[in-house]
């Protein structure tokens, strides 16, 4: 039986048959990472996570698009004195979004602000808040 393996898939090869294992990916760069590389060789089992599920992702849709939606919904709430809540649900995806939140600060889309990070060590779950930090500033919903 030969196999590959990385961090996140796995193709399993036993008696002419293939079998190929992989946790969610993304297909686009992001931030942190470079886009999800598979083999060429097709695989006659496939067998795959995915958050999107079936759905192509809408007409006209880019990363960058989306990153300036975000960058300007933050904007907003700041604007109005608003704090953030940022439900993430694995280590990768925190550090996608708070890579993108230096990012922004750094093309200055968005003032400094302070980020508060909630980790639950039962489930992986971390919860941020943004929170707007001018003069008298306070989270208001």
């Amino acid at each position: 039986m030969q196999d590959m393996c990385s961090l996140d898939r796995v193709m399993l090869r036993a008696e002419g048959q293939t079998v190929f294992y992989s946790g969610d990916v993304n297909f686009d760069d992001q931030t942190i990472m470079q886009a999800a590389v598979f083999p060429e060789e097709k695989p006659d089992v496939l067998i795959m996570e995915c958050t999107r599920g079936d759905h192509a992702k809408s007409e006209g849709w880019t990363r960058p698009g989306e990153e300036q939606r975000l960058a300007e919904a933050l904007a907003a709430a700041f604007e109005r004195d608003a704090c953030v809540l940022i439900p993430v649900f694995a280590l990768g995806k925190t550090q996608e979004i708070l890579a993108m939140l230096y990012k922004f600060r750094r093309q200055r889309l968005l003032p400094e602000f302070p980020i508060y990070m909630a980790v639950s060590a039962r489930n992986s779950q971390t919860s941020m808040i943004a929170a707007p930090t001018r003069p008298g500033g306070s989270c208001r919903a």
